[in-house]
């Protein structure tokens, strides 16, 4: 999942070398030698056009990083101390995200960098960390990283794909060395997903196995399942009149491929005729999550019930589209 944007900065001026003592260097990693060099040597198409598109987002970060660190080095953005110890810090929250800056001192280097979405879950956009001499030693985002050694080279990519991990290693020697590993399970990608964007208080089982998943109706052979709780919220509801129960929010998502996105709208559009009538959750580039009206809070329609799945589906919305009742993926 890639989530980009480019926040104004005001004041930030034009972008280019600028002189901060937060700053150990104005050249942090070099750009030359991982498009002219590292680039062309990758022999494999698809890894090559995703190396070239992850390079140009880096160019992107910086953009922000550099504006940010202007503005720190302009007493715009202060620097205090972390009241708890540790690392001093700068933050700035603009645009719907939030900016953090780490040192080791108040007038220290840079040492960690990162961009995160301003609300629970505070999912990570990207993060960089560098060397003790101001050199760029690692770019992290949810489904790629770079990593740089201490002259600020190039040394290893890695991207994630639906099949699984993909990874290019730099050798000394010349030349660039490829490797995968494959996802255990047909879900896994789908769960890691959901587990970046769980706010907090939820946790998550999966289901790997398409034959001990829960069934729906007129939809066979998911991919897995996902089981969210939350398990410190208690909410109460009434099976008789005379009888009060507690139990805990929880949501089923079934997983299934996005080829299949017509077959489940399909489903998903007859007349509901059980617990286990389909509902489409949400979805995205490669899947599509289905629930049922028994498997969100294990039926129960109480107000707090569907209060906890809105909660649930406004976090999750940040890297999965979430439907209206006649929405459907296309």
């Amino acid at each position: 999942m890639m989530i980009a944007g480019v926040v104004g900065w005001s004041g930030a001026g034009c972008l280019g070398l600028f002189s901060s003592s937060h700053l150990a260097t104005k050249e942090l990693w070099d750009r030359p030698f991982a498009r002219d060099t590292v680039l062309p040597m990758v022999s494999d198409a698809k890894a090559r056009r995703a190396l070239d598109g992850c390079l140009r987002q880096l160019n992107f970060q910086f953009t922000e990083f550099e504006d940010f660190m202007r503005l720190v080095g302009n007493g715009t953005i202060p620097v205090a101390e972390n009241p708890k110890g540790g690392l001093w810090q700068s933050r700035l929250a603009k645009g719907g995200y939030s900016y953090l800056a780490l040192y080791p001192g108040k007038r220290a280097p840079v040492q960690q960098f990162e961009k995160r979405i301003d609300q629970d879950p505070y999912l990570l956009i990207w993060a960089f960390t560098l060397h003790p001499n101001g050199r760029l030693k690692a770019v992290e985002t949810l489904d790629w990283g770079l990593r740089f050694d201490a002259a600020g080279k190039l040394h290893s990519f890695w991207y994630t794909t639906v099949a699984g991990e993909h990874f290019l290693v730099v050798e000394a020697a010349g030349g660039v060395k490829t490797d995968f590993c494959p996802h255990p399970y047909k879900v896994t990608p789908a769960a890691k997903l959901v587990r970046n964007l769980l706010p907090t208080g939820w946790e998550m089982a999966v289901t790997p196995d398409p034959a001990q998943c829960r069934p729906l109706s007129g939809l066979k052979n998911p991919l897995g399942e996902i089981m969210l709780t939350q398990p410190g919220r208690s909410l109460t509801w009434k099976p008789a009149p005379d009888r009060d129960e507690t139990f805990h929010p929880s949501v089923s998502l079934l997983v299934f491929p996005r080829a299949e996105a017509e077959t489940i709208a399909a489903a998903a559009a007859k007349p509901a005729v059980g617990p286990q009538s389909p509902v489409v959750f949400g979805w995205n580039r490669d899947f599509v999550f289905v629930t049922a009206p028994g498997y969100l809070n294990a039926g129960i329609r109480t107000e707090g019930a569907q209060t906890a799945v809105r909660e649930l589906k406004a976090a999750l919305g940040i890297g999965i589209t979430i439907p209206d009742d006649t929405a459907a993926p296309k």
